[in-house]
């Protein structure tokens, strides 16, 4: 992977990261988001136009790229059209300096954070809640809310355990590192799924996810589904006080459907749940382009430990509305690209 690329990945993560958190604390001037994708667009395009494909592939690649297109344009969503900008510039180049690059500017990112937030530049809101039964003083360290102090740590740890896997010092760094930060903010879920993350990662064998492998996203949103109907339909009953009132708030967002133009939320309504905030914001086409991303990409993809990672990263999406720096959609669309390629050749 030459430097350019290096170099415009790097601009890509650091910089969207950096928008993502000014925007939940400070509201900024929405030109600044177009201008960063025009600029990136423009230097990677002549990487891109060296690509060969064909007229059939080029179609279906493009169809990808204008949907994407499309959904930042009217909502602001530039996860899938940026990904697709590094999936094609590094469509024949290895994956793992790919990720190397990930895990080194979001960890950049979240350090200069934290470090903003203590000194004051960053506003940190505490907030006093009462969690299993007795009250606490809940930190943002610098970030929109408590929970986003996790929602910005777990795509660090599952990209940290592709490159580092079985590390010793890596588990311990991260299991001190998720403790001190869940003794701030008080995130159960994300503090609890890191742990979980490294056990597995540690004491078990890659292999048990294959058994859902490309059903991921689909076996995600039905859980998602069950919650919100089994759970949902009282706001007073122990599960949903557990969750935080998530499952009341998911079968209320349910009621509304059916989810043709998306564009948000009303002004009361809380939405810690990937699949329903894809339907909310970016319509039944934006989640539809993101099951085909999973579904296909995880079909493709050989790798039990991709399969792994995208499997938490999915699963953290049922308590929190996660797509920040997930490069596994990066890898899914670089398989997707590919067997388009692969299906000229074969022709």
């Amino acid at each position: 992977m030459n430097t350019l690329k290096k170099l415009l990945i790097f601009l890509i993560v650091s910089f969207k990261l950096s928008l993502y958190i000014i925007n939940e604390t400070i509201t900024t001037n929405p030109l600044i988001m177009y201008l960063y994708v025009l600029v990136i667009f423009l230097l990677a395009l002549p990487t891109i136009l060296n690509l060969k494909f064909d007229k059939s592939s080029f179609i279906k690649t493009m169809t990808i790229l204008v949907i994407s297109f499309i959904m930042f344009i009217l909502y602001k969503e530039d996860n899938i059209f940026l990904y697709a900008i590094i999936a094609l510039m590094t469509l024949d180049d290895d994956n793992k300096e790919m990720i190397k690059i990930f895990f080194w500017s979001s960890l950049m990112i979240y350090i200069i954070t934290l470090f903003l937030g203590a000194c004051g530049y960053l506003q940190v809101d505490d907030v006093y809640r009462t969690i299993d039964g007795t009250s606490a003083v809940r930190n943002s360290l610098g970030f929109a809310n408590a929970n986003a102090v996790f929602t910005y740590f777990v795509p660090i740890v599952l990209s940290g355990i592709y490159l580092y896997g079985k590390s010793n010092f890596f588990t311990v760094i991260v299991f001190l590192s998720a403790t001190v930060l869940f003794s701030y903010c008080k995130s159960r879920t994300g503090y609890y799924l890191t742990l979980f993350i490294l056990f597995t990662n540690l004491f078990s064998k890659q292999q048990w996810i294959l058994k859902i492998k490309h059903r991921q996203f689909l076996f995600c949103f039905i859980v998602s589904l069950l919650i919100a109907c089994c759970f949902g339909i009282s706001e007073y009953n122990s599960v949903n006080q557990l969750l935080s009132y998530r499952p009341w708030y998911y079968l209320q967002f349910l009621k509304q459907g059916p989810f043709v133009w998306g564009g948000g939320l009303s002004e009361h309504m809380v939405l810690d749940n990937l699949y329903f905030h894809l339907l909310a914001y970016y319509s039944i086409i934006g989640f539809g382009l993101y099951y085909y991303i999973f579904t296909e990409g995880l079909l493709l993809n050989k790798e039990p430990k991709i399969a792994f990672i995208s499997f938490f990263f999915l699963s953290y999406g049922i308590f929190e509305a996660v797509t920040i720096a997930n490069f596994t959609i990066v890898i899914f669309l670089k398989e997707i690209f590919l067997k388009y390629r692969g299906e000229e050749n074969n022709d």
